[in-house]
């Protein structure tokens, strides 16, 4: 059998080329293994009708897989459309969160034929081997099931998968590898399924509720010898990697697990990597384990930095000191950091968004990220935001870029200065910091104020857009 997969990785950056995602290399691999061929439309532009339909029909596919996350499941649906028009016998099934969170909606599509909810390496295999075998697939577990008639056959989940050291390493000839290496030759890898916090605008806590599993069943570590021998095996084969960042979503949860990795990875890997961190969680020992290991790197998320936005509204359990605190743990181990931030969130209004650039110039990250939320269906965030009627019918498919919510206290134009002026403004505010305390604060009441006239903002975006494309003409011809 030949699986297409095709996965939409669209973002409006200049220059994108896209990310290797975990989701379908493990599908692919376990798919190889049983025997079958596996390609991969990897769609990191908007991709016109005659060319989509040329490279799909290169192809010729047994059978075709989506994986989708919500912002790109409107480029899914209508390249579904495209590809019943050439093959209506073709079978299209879609995996991915968008499809786990919201399966009804989902399977509604005109031209998608199945769904698979949860994992879908062991869903998938079956799937194929049906298929391959001619034999009826609607009994799979994790599988939505549209007849012909249109009525749907909704399988129940099966239990998740508790020892991951049975998968297959995850393939990465199915993309470009090389070319979505990082720009200085990183490559990514992932140790573990799963977060055991409860943070509104996440799907953790939306998975474990559709698993029926606690939060002790739902987050799985692999184990460290199989972790440390795809790494072994990835360098080998491709010795450009110079260094790795791991994805998962707290790489230091399990201290037993974490002290055995950090050994060994200094011990057999000794390559550059970075990971993400949970501020209260972060310790001394935790920053001396990375930094021995040869960590260089560490992402926390601030997202907010008002405290009534990050635990009322976001469910974070943090505190502004514990979140000031892992960043100076982090900076006195000598690693460079980045903080994660969020804006158009309910509740906030341009106080909220200047209490989290204020807290950004107080943990002076090396790097700082700024994504607009977007409400994920199934999380407890999405069903706030549905309570106050917030919601529109926009679809974005780019949560770096708008805000697809109606917000009460946070104008578009509002969001678009922040977005466009963050890291000036918490420049700023580290400049107010570093003056005496009584004068900081008359200048931080001032410049809040200032800062947060509509006027003000659109006379600075004004100039911006004038002086910008002169500036660029300036470097371009220097």
């Amino acid at each position: 059998m030949h699986i297409l997969f095709i996965y939409p990785d669209i973002l409006r950056y200049q220059g994108w080329r896209g990310v290797y995602y975990h989701g379908v290399g493990y599908l692919s691999a376990v798919l190889k293994k049983a025997g079958h061929t596996t390609t991969l439309m990897h769609v990191t532009a908007p991709m016109e009708k005659s060319f989509f339909v040329e490279k799909y029909m290169a192809e010729n596919p047994d059978l075709v897989a989506f994986s989708s996350t919500t912002n790109q499941f409107l480029y899914a649906r209508e390249w579904m459309k495209w590809i019943k028009k050439i093959s209506k016998e073709t079978l299209i099934i879609c995996g991915g969160i968008h499809t786990t969170l919201n399966p009804e909606e989902s399977i509604a599509t005109d031209s998608l034929d199945i769904i698979c909810r949860g994992e879908g390496e062991q869903p998938l295999l079956e799937l194929t081997e049906c298929i391959a075998n001619g034999k009826s697939f609607d009994h799979i577990q994790n599988l939505w099931v549209k007849k012909i008639n249109g009525e749907i056959t909704e399988n129940p989940l099966r239990p998740i998968l508790n020892d991951l050291d049975k998968l297959p390493f995850a393939d990465r000839e199915i993309f470009d590898f090389p070319g979505l290496c990082l720009s200085d030759g990183g490559a990514v890898f992932m140790a573990s399924r799963g977060c055991p916090f409860p943070c509104a605008y996440c799907c953790n806590h939306a998975l474990t509720k559709i698993y029926q599993a606690s939060m002790k069943e739902y987050v799985r570590f692999r184990s460290v010898d199989h972790i440390i021998e795809e790494i072994k095996q990835t360098l080998k084969k491709y010795t450009f990697i110079k260094n790795i960042h791991f994805d998962d979503d707290i790489l230091p949860l399990k201290r037993d697990w974490f002290r055995e990795f950090t050994h060994k990875y200094a011990e057999q890997i000794k390559v550059p990597f970075s990971c993400n961190l949970r501020a209260n969680l972060t310790n001394e020992e935790e920053g001396r384990q990375l930094k021995d290991a040869g960590c260089y790197r560490v992402q926390l998320g601030i997202e907010s930095g008002n405290e009534r936005i990050m635990n009322d509204v976001l469910k974070r359990g943090l505190s502004r000191e514990q979140i000031i605190r892992a960043f100076n743990l982090c900076k006195k181990a000598g690693l460079y950091t980045k903080a994660y931030n969020m804006i158009g969130l309910p509740q906030e209004n341009m106080d909220c968004v200047l209490d989290t650039i204020e807290l950004n110039a107080k943990c002076k990250p090396d790097v700082v990220q700024l994504s607009i939320f977007y409400p994920y269906r199934g999380t407890s965030l999405y069903d706030l935001c549905k309570e106050k009627g917030l919601l529109t019918q926009s679809e974005a498919s780019d949560y770096l870029v708008e805000s697809v919510l109606n917000l009460e206290d946070l104008t578009q134009d509002e969001l678009r200065f922040t977005d466009q002026f963050f890291n000036y403004l918490v420049w700023t505010f580290q400049f107010i910091q570093k003056t005496p305390s009584p004068i900081s604060n008359f200048l931080r009441t001032i410049f809040r104020s200032f800062i947060k006239n509509n006027m003000v903002q659109k006379c600075i975006m004004t100039t911006y857009s004038f002086f910008l494309p002169m500036l660029r003409r300036l470097f371009s011809n220097s």
